[in-house]
């Protein structure tokens, strides 16, 4: 294995060991946070998930489906969605 490979490979764990980091601590910081119970404010749920990567996708350049995904299934407890009112 040449040393560029071993670099880079390096570089990917560092980045996914980051990645890592910042999830561990945003889900220890918003355990503390308490939920509030309004009619129009509901858990996620995996049927909701192509109707919100369509949304996104919309609504900002980056369309990172897998993001949303792999958020989703880490901090579940934490996602809520806001029904529109009509």
């Amino acid at each position: 294995m040449d040393l560029t490979k071993v670099q880079v490979t390096l570089t990917l764990y560092l980045i996914n060991f980051e990645r890592l980091i910042q999830d561990i601590v945003v889900t220890l910081h918003i355990r503390k946070w308490k939920q509030v119970k309004k009619e129009n404010v509901v858990s996620i749920e995996d049927s909701m998930l192509p109707e919100i990567i369509r949304i996104q996708s919309e609504g900002f350049e980056n369309n990172s489906h897998n993001g949303i995904k792999r958020y989703l299934e880490r901090m579940k407890k934490i996602f809520t969605l806001l029904k529109a009112m009509t």
